[in-house]
């Protein structure tokens, strides 16, 4: 069985719909909404759209929010000033639809054309709320379409998150066309070189999905390793396919980063461990809409769902670490600093639940281990009074700390969010930029997560030193 994590955290609105009075033409929307598109006027006055957007023909605008221009590279509307004109209707030009568009009456994966002529893909996923209920959320190209049908009087603003693209040439052309992946594309090139030629096949009509690293992530990887193309150049070609290239690349695929499957296996023919999450929240806030983590990388609305002619590239900050072949249980195991929760799964695991068969199955967990300090501080002074203690209080103890599904850190917008874990019990978390923490219903303070985001083969491992209760 494979668990799919979707939890929504409401900010600010309590409905993922943006809502504006109608009496107003399109243009008159973005004018009069500074806090949300700012630079998107300045953009429509750019490029000499005011009059169409403001006129009776009928359109359908892809409506950026402030922040999508931000990630873009467009700090304000004063980098839209400076800005080439013509860039400028480019970019529009595949942000508006002739006619009125009711993105809720479309059927998933439909394509329609934008005023520049090519298709953009509008597609719909349906997702369960904690609350049980189930809601339709909408995309376009793979950016969320965080306010449907904003209706004006000349038309409709479909509010988005991110400046789109059309779909590019293949995979390779389209690294090539940007700097940031040079140091990914020398990799593949040398990769190449060796048993199986990458560059020929992500130049072909296979479909693809790559997870690109973006040249700033190089350093932090294996000590610098991969550093820049000369030191690239010097590895085995092999090598640099095993630990670099395969690991990044899905087959068969060409999934945008909603679509991506749990299960899913690279060209090194090691599992993904996917997170997929979605922040409800008014349009203002930068961090409303989908939000995919792999292998504990992030996937940047700015860099992914970029599509080519035969799959789909998401940049990513962060190289995906090399896996371990270990489970949780073996994680566990092997770490001496755990030994009284090893004590304690042994015991616990003859109750109704077989915690050490969960935690070695193939099924996906993230457990919040408790330290030997923190069973210290419960009152439980040797790993011998771990064993001693019931069953029903071990198993009621080890539910708390293991949640179904993969949950990193950055599975969610920085703030306090609560997680329900395998026994129903309310965890609040805090991923603040202070740090990492969580705490049960019964503790009085946070406990720290002082190891974090370790992706192992069924599962996300953390460490935490207090025992949540």
């Amino acid at each position: 069985m494979v668990f799919t994590l979707f939890t929504s955290i409401f900010v600010g609105c309590k409905k993922d719909k943006y809502e504006t009075p109608s009496a107003v033409s399109i243009y008159r929307i973005a004018k009069e909404d500074n806090s949300n598109f700012s630079i998107l006027e300045a953009a429509i006055d750019k490029a000499g759209f005011r009059q169409m957007l403001d006129g009776s023909d009928n359109y359908t605008l892809l409506a950026p929010i402030d922040q999508a221009f931000i990630d873009a590279g467009f700090a304000d509307y004063r980098a839209i000033n400076l800005a080439d004109s013509a860039t400028i209707a480019n970019i529009l030009k595949y942000h508006i639809i002739e006619g009125k568009v009711d993105v809720e009456s479309l059927a998933g994966g439909q394509t329609l054309k934008a005023l520049n002529g090519a298709e953009l893909y509008f597609d719909k996923k349906e997702i369960i709320l904690p609350n049980s209920n189930k809601s339709t959320v909408s995309f376009v190209n793979g950016a969320d379409i965080l306010g449907a049908d904003v209706s004006a009087t000349n038309g409709n603003l479909q509010v988005i998150n991110r400046i789109l693209t059309p779909k590019g040439a293949d995979i390779i052309s389209v690294l090539t066309s940007s700097p940031n992946y040079s140091l990914f594309l020398a990799a593949i090139k040398r990769a190449s070189t060796g048993s199986r030629n990458y560059l020929q096949e992500l130049s072909s009509n296979k479909k693809f999905t790559v997870f690109a690293p973006l040249n700033t992530s190089f350093a932090a990887f294996l000590s610098g390793k991969y550093l820049n193309s000369t030191l690239i150049n010097t590895i085995a070609p092999d090598v640099v396919a095993s630990e670099l290239v395969g690991p990044h690349i899905i087959e068969n695929g060409g999934y945008l980063a909603y679509q991506i499957p749990h299960n899913s296996i690279n060209l090194s023919q090691q599992r993904l461990i996917v997170s997929y999450s979605r922040t409800i929240a008014n349009v203002a806030n930068a961090s409303a809409g989908s939000n995919t983590v792999i292998n504990s990388s992030a996937l940047a609305k700015a860099t992914a769902n970029t599509m080519a002619s035969n799959g789909v590239i998401h940049g990513i900050s962060t190289i995906f670490p090399i896996p371990s072949a270990n489970n949780l249980l073996q994680t566990i195991q092997s770490d001496q600093n755990l030994t009284f929760l090893v004590a304690a799964i042994t015991k616990a695991s003859t109750s109704s639940v077989n915690f050490a068969g969960l935690l070695s199955s193939a099924d996906s967990y993230t457990i919040f281990a408790p330290n030997n300090q923190a069973f210290k501080d419960e009152g439980f002074a040797t790993v011998d009074a771990v064993s001693a203690a019931s069953v029903e209080i071990l198993s009621s103890l080890l539910s708390k700390h293991i949640f179904e599904g993969i949950i990193y850190s950055t599975s969610y917008p920085a703030g306090s969010y609560t997680l329900s874990s395998i026994n129903g019990t309310a965890v609040l978390f805090d991923n603040s930029t202070t740090g990492y923490a969580a705490m049960g219903p019964n503790n009085s303070t946070f406990g720290a997560i002082s190891t974090s985001n370790t992706v192992r083969s069924n599962g996300v491992f953390n460490i935490i030193v207090k025992v949540i209760k």
